[in-house]
């Protein structure tokens, strides 16, 4: 699976659970080309992926206990995990 295709079923994923692209910025519309929306949606990437609200909506807000920690979010902990890797896109696509 290359990284746009991750990107857009993560986006999908994300937008299932209530989270809207528009939101980020409204500047994008979902009726031009999808090829082309996805192509230029992928510059932004990491605005994206690193933002709070898709976060949320992607990897779900109920609290846990991971690995000693404290309580968190689901979505702080791995929103933290996915800062550390080299390919972030590739720590989203074991969720997808």
């Amino acid at each position: 699976m290359t990284n746009q295709q991750i990107l857009k079923k993560a986006i999908e994923k994300a937008s299932k659970e209530g989270w809207d692209i528009c939101c980020f910025n409204p500047n994008y519309h979902k009726d031009i080309n999808e090829k082309w929306w996805y192509q230029n949606i992928f510059c932004h990437y990491r605005e994206i992926i690193f933002s709070y609200d898709f976060a949320k909506a992607f990897f779900g807000e109920e609290i846990r206990t991971y690995k000693g920690s404290t309580n968190q979010f689901r979505w702080q902990y791995n929103l933290q995990q996915m800062v550390l890797q080299e390919n972030p896109l590739e720590y989203i696509k074991k969720f997808l």
